[in-house]
């Protein structure tokens, strides 16, 4: 059996069928997550962004029918999760969050913010407005080209602190990657710091593992129980949400500061996956199969909804006796 098929298999054993928690013997059980939409571009060519290969006389010959598709993909993936809260990445403008947001059957409002990003990329937050209402956005400069949208409310009446990000790719210098990280976690630790009813939750495409070196190196060595030496949690389990060269990574993570949850609660997360978010292998890339299905390969259109696939956590508080 090949590597990829392996770790498959343990990615699917580990993962629930949907991410709604069932509410049991619990008071609230609310959900976050966080999904990168690779290169969600709309048709248009932006005079302010370098997409014109996403673009119908474009390489990658980006029609209106390829996109609307993919927003149907994409939308079916949050639909099935279902969450309170969901961070987006790699989103090109406001016009295509909306329409992702009008494409979806459950219903969500939409934080959006652009950012520096010179592939015109930007991030994003949906929310159910019914269980979150925020009162305070801004976004937070790093080192790099990519800023932090913070967006700080109320969820189920209890204060939340969320930092959404995306950063830099491996491509870049460790240094520099670095250096960005790090700017994250003086935000984070800030919140933290600020205020005792501050309760931040970090989540994005990190381009990182708990265990690489650049994570470690910041918001501290992961343990066995999922909780890093400097009180973050880190509770998505799974065998990757990236897989590239026979090779699944957790790039995609969701950080929660310990303070979110005492003695009365409990927090769980995985990668979320179903049959239909990955590669089925009838395509001439048999490579590939159980790979996220994603929309390119290179140049190639796939048509698939996203080369990530979301990570999730659920909190459960309130124990009922």
């Amino acid at each position: 059996m090949a590597r990829h098929q392996i770790l498959l298999i343990l990615l699917l054993a580990l993962l629930p069928a949907t991410l709604s928690a069932q509410h049991g013997n619990w008071r609230n059980v609310t959900s976050i997550a966080f999904m990168n939409t690779e290169n969600l571009y709309d048709t248009t060519d932006s005079p302010f962004d370098g997409d014109e290969e996403y673009t119908p006389t474009g390489v990658k010959h980006w029609t209106d029918k390829r996109y609307r598709q993919k927003l149907n993909s994409i939308a079916r993936i949050l639909d099935d999760m279902s969450a309170d809260i969901v961070g987006l990445a790699e989103v090109e403008n406001e016009a295509v969050v909306r329409d992702l947001v009008m494409t979806m059957k459950e219903d969500y409002n939409y934080i959006h913010r652009t950012t520096s990003d010179k592939r015109g990329i930007d991030i994003a937050l949906l929310y159910r407005g019914d269980r979150f209402i925020p009162d305070y956005i801004i976004q937070i400069e790093t080192s790099s080209s990519r800023e932090v949208l913070y967006v700080r409310g109320r969820l189920l009446g209890e204060r939340i602190d969320l930092l959404v990000w995306h950063a830099p790719s491996q491509i870049n210098e460790f240094d520099s990657r670095l250096e960005a990280m790090q700017g994250l976690y003086r935000c984070a630790d800030s919140l933290r710091k600020s205020s005792h009813a501050a309760r931040v939750v970090v989540m994005g495409d990190l381009n990182a593992t708990p265990a690489d070196e650049v994570i470690r190196r910041t918001f501290g060595r992961r343990d066995r129980w999922g909780e890093s030496d400097k009180g973050w949690l880190m509770p998505v389990e799974g065998a990757g949400s990236y897989a590239f060269d026979g090779r699944w990574m957790l790039y995609d993570n969701i950080f929660v500061d310990s303070k979110l949850t005492d003695d009365d609660s409990e927090i769980e997360g995985g990668v979320f996956v179903k049959h239909y978010m990955l590669e089925s292998g009838n395509s001439h890339n048999n490579e590939r199969t159980g790979y996220p299905w994603r929309t390119y390969s290179g140049d190639e259109y796939l048509g698939g909804a996203s080369d990530h696939l979301p990570v999730f956590v659920n909190i459960r508080t309130g124990k009922l006796y």
